[in-house]
């Protein structure tokens, strides 16, 4: 996927009413079952990392896998993740 893509996707999720609704309902279940900052959570297909930002903010321990390189490096960028 083109470099631009992840930047317009990135925006999409940070502002839809639809994305925003979702990250509240996870957010709602992680206060839920996160009880150590040693908990861990894998994000599968992460795209542009803003759900591992999330499942971090919850003090998770957090690991990504995306098959698209682009994505890999548009998370480190935006998200700061290693």
């Amino acid at each position: 996927m083109e470099k631009k893509l992840f930047k317009e996707i990135d925006d999409i999720e940070l502002n839809h009413w639809w994305f925003r609704g979702r990250r509240k309902i996870i957010s709602g279940i992680l206060k839920n079952f996160v009880r150590s900052k040693k908990d861990s959570a894998l994000d599968i297909g992460f795209g542009t990392g803003l759900n591992a930002n999330l499942l971090k903010e919850h003090s998770l321990r957090v690991s990504g896998l995306d098959p698209a390189y682009e994505a890999i490096l548009f998370s480190k960028c935006k998200r700061k993740y290693r």
